[in-house]
C-alpha cells in the first residue's frame, strides 16, 4: 500500500467533487419541494440519495484515485453515507422546525457533512491502493480533453 497523497493533492478535487455533489442535492431538493411540492424530508432523501451516487462515483474514480471495486470500501462508505442522511435530515427538519430558511438549513448540513466526510474518505474509505500520482492522473485526464 502506498502512502496517502498529500492533502494538498487531494483537496481540490474533493472540493471540486463536493461542489458538484451539492450543486445536484440543492438543486435536485429545489426543484422537487420549491416547484414539484414534495414534502421536505421525501425531497431532501431523494435528492441526498442522488448526490450520495454522484459524489462516491467521482470520489473514487478522480479525486482519491482508488483502484477497482472493493465491498469493504463500498460499506464503509455507506457507513459515511448514513451518518450524512442521518445528520442532513436531522438538521434540515430541526432547524426548519426552528424558522431557519430549509436551504440554509441544507448549507449547514452540507459544511459539516463536508468536514466529516473529507476525514473519512481520506483515512478510512479511499485510503486502500491507489493506481497511480495524483500529478499523473492530471496529466492523463489534461491529455484526454486536449
Amino acid at each position: 500500500m502506498r502512502a496517502l497523497p498529500t492533502i494538498n493533492g487531494v483537496l481540490p478535487r474533493y472540493a471540486t467533487v463536493g461542489a458538484l455533489s451539492v450543486t445536484t442535492d440543492v438543486s435536485l431538493l429545489t426543484g422537487l419541494h420549491s416547484f414539484g411540492r414534495v414534502p421536505l424530508v421525501p425531497a431532501t432523501a431523494v435528492a441526498f440519495a442522488v448526490a450520495v451516487v454522484v459524489n462516491y462515483s467521482l470520489n473514487h474514480v478522480w479525486a482519491f484515485d482508488v483502484d477497482g471495486l472493493s465491498w469493504r470500501r463500498f460499506a464503509r462508505y455507506g457507513v459515511l453515507v448514513a451518518v450524512n442522511l442521518g445528520l442532513t435530515l436531522a438538521l434540515v427538519a430541526g432547524l426548519t422546525d426552528a424558522g431557519v430558511y430549509y436551504l440554509v438549513a441544507k448549507g449547514i448540513a452540507v459544511v459539516l457533512g463536508a468536514v466529516i466526510n473529507f476525514t473519512g474518505y481520506r483515512y478510512w474509505v479511499f485510503s486502500e491502493t491507489r493506481r497511480r500520482p495524483l500529478s499523473q492522473v492530471s496529466t492523463e485526464a489534461a491529455s484526454a480533453v486536449a
